[in-house]
């Protein structure tokens, strides 16, 4: 049958001179590529065609997959719906983004018209939509939009224009009269009826119907808010999402609070790289909020930009962290718990993807305060362990990993984590015992799990005995150092800082240059590598390498090369190498070795950059 109706839409096509091309390979639902051609030229116009058959009484439907509908909305070119009818010889066709683009269902139905029927005299319409497209997604965009306004029943275009006028076109942003005007920009029209409005290009729609947004009984005014909401989020469809993000800004502050509608905004604002449009309304809603039911708006919109803002810059990041404290703060003075809750966990969670450690820890321990259930999830627990973790607060770490433990049995990482904190804390022997119960239980262990396991036991075999960690004491030590102090007087001033804090960066650091200085590098290779595992820099990591490769212990060289490349730093640290070529003659030999392990791990480097060329290819 599909072979069937893909036959009978070419005959339809070729006969233009246009040619339809199979596109071959996994089926995501595209069976042909057209290209337009006028008078035997190319135009550089194309599209895509899905072609269903049948042979029933459901001509006129075609069912879409939700997944389906998203994989078409990231195509770079428009898609043609094609439904033939294998009794009748006939074909309906649909573009697909003149379809609803907001579907609430894992499934809808298009609905064909008879009108839409394809055939030789109707063909040319396709390129005429094709090039509206292109006059629409190419080139800038300029100011003002020019809009078309056609109204039944008693809503006249002209009192929506004037209120659209108020609220975008005093800023130039958004014209609906004069010639001059609507020869800048191909027009967008709108359609407004007694149970729906329809902001449209020839290309992509916006429908507001039912719910949400639309209701016969908004006035005026709310009308024309979702008017410019409507254009908005067609031209951020169009890829216009950046012009957008003002016409947005200046509906949803014209109060139109529809949770779908913050959702929706929120999403395009964001993808749009105009979070900071977004973040300003959450503002303005929360600066003028008087009870707790204003601040819903607030809260729906912080929510849906913040948990979409991974990518945005660090100024964001930061304001919205503000806005979601100064929302929870908000909201405690209307004893809303739960609300206040769910903020300051977000803004936590933000704080943490900043690295403002302390900060974050203080908002998780609030949050929990206010919602007790936080801490009694093993989520829950481990994401407050992993803030009191880098906040240096190793203990309460070990104690919340206990209990994420306990809710959470077969999580391994959990394990490990505990285990880390015990050994920053300086519960050696506990810290031991977990990193043996984790590689009883681990098929495939990780390799930095391997390393700090034996920094552990180093420890312990070192006579370092288990200790209520103290960093400020052992800082103090380090800092005691006198001017003409001895080798001896200074491995003993380092040992005597790690009693007290067992790892302790700065001592380690200390002893093991120390040892390579003197050349004993299988007795540096240890401290070194302690003192990586405690200064997550690119500089300790190299020196503990460096060691472990001139002391031909190539298996902890190995392990050392591999989390450096895969877990910590990627090509950071191959440019750190190639900076320190002058730190002795081996080092394009270990330049070299580590190559090998990123090409044996898959080059699995973190981001984007280009490979780092290898000793050979200077």
């Amino acid at each position: 049958m599909e072979t069937e109706a893909r036959g009978a839409f070419s005959n339809l096509i070729e006969p233009t001179g246009w040619v339809v091309r199979a596109v071959d390979g996994i089926d995501y639902g595209i069976d042909d590529e057209v290209e337009v051609f006028e008078d035997d030229h190319a135009t550089g116009i194309k599209f895509y065609v899905q072609s269903r058959g049948t042979d029933g009484d459901k001509a006129m439907t075609m069912e879409l997959k939700t997944r389906q509908q998203n994989y078409f909305r990231e195509l770079d070119l428009p898609v043609l719906l094609a439904r033939y009818h294998s009794p009748t010889k006939r074909t309906f066709v649909k573009w697909f983004h003149r379809f609803d683009p907001y579907p609430r269902k894992t499934s809808q139905t298009i609905h064909f018209n008879t009108d839409e029927e394809l055939s030789p005299e109707t063909v040319q319409h396709l390129a005429t939509e094709i090039k509206y497209i292109r006059a629409w997604s190419r080139g800038p965009l300029n100011w003002p939009i020019a809009l078309r306004i056609e109204s039944e029943g008693e809503r006249t275009p002209r009192d929506l224009e004037l209120i659209i006028f108020e609220l975008v076109g005093k800023r130039g942003l958004v014209r609906t009269e004069g010639p001059d005007v609507l020869s800048i920009n191909p027009v967008l029209n709108v359609t407004l009826t007694s149970d729906a409005l329809r902001v449209h290009a020839a290309t992509k729609s916006h429908t507001s119907h039912g719910d949400p947004g639309w209701s016969d009984e908004l006035d005026n005014r709310e009308v024309a808010a979702l008017i410019v909401f409507g254009v908005a989020i067609v031209l951020s469809n169009l890829g216009h999402g950046y012009r957008a993000g003002p016409l947005f800004e200046a509906s949803l502050s014209a109060q139109l609070f529809h949770p779908d509608l913050i959702e929706m905004a929120a999403t395009h604002l964001v993808s749009g790289g105009r979070a900071d449009c977004a973040l300003r309304i959450g503002e303005s809603w929360l600066r003028e909020a008087t009870t707790s039911a204003m601040l819903l708006p607030s809260f729906l919109l912080l929510h849906n930009v913040c948990s979409r803002l991974q990518r945005e810059g660090i100024e964001e990041l930061r304001l919205a962290a503000a806005l979601l404290e100064r929302f929870g703060a908000a909201q405690l003075r209307w004893d809303e718990d739960i609300h206040a809750s769910a903020s300051l966990l977000m803004a936590a969670r933000l704080r943490f993807s900043l690295s403002e450690w302390q900060a974050a820890d203080e908002l998780f321990r609030r949050a929990s305060d206010l919602d007790s259930s936080i801490a009694s999830s093993g989520a829950g627990c481990a994401e407050m362990a992993g803030a009191a973790y880098e906040a240096g607060d190793y203990p309460r770490a070990a104690e919340m990993y206990a209990v994420a433990i306990d809710l959470v049995p077969d999580d391994m990482r959990l394990l490990t984590r505990r285990a880390d904190s015990l050994m920053r804390q300086g519960a050696l022997s506990e810290a031991n015992s977990q990193f043996e119960d984790y590689f009883a239980r681990v098929v495939s262990p990780e390799t930095i799990w391997f390393l700090k396991h034996s920094a552990v036991q180093y420890l312990i075999m070192s006579g370092i005995k288990d200790v209520d960690r103290d960093s400020e004491a052992a800082r103090r030590i380090l800092e005691d150092q006198g001017d003409s102090e001895s080798r001896a007087e200074t491995v003993e001033r380092c040992l005597s800082a790690v009693r007290l804090d067992p790892m302790n960066a700065a001592a380690w650091g200390e002893l093991g240059r120390l040892d390579a200085a003197a050349g004993r590098y299988r007795h540096a290779a240890a401290p070194l590598s302690i003192a990586a595992l405690a200064d997550r820099r690119s500089e300790p990591w190299a020196m503990a390498l460096t060691a472990a490769f001139r002391a031909d212990l190539l298996d902890l060289a190995r392990f050392l090369a591999q989390v450096c490349l895969h877990d910590y730093f990627g090509d950071e640290f191959h440019l750190f190498l190639l900076s320190a070529r002058d730190a002795g003659d081996d080092v394009d030999s270990i330049i070299a070795f580590t190559e090998v392990i990123d090409i044996e791990g898959g080059r699995m480097r973190r981001g984007d950059r280009q490979p780092i060329p290898t000793p050979a290819d200077d």
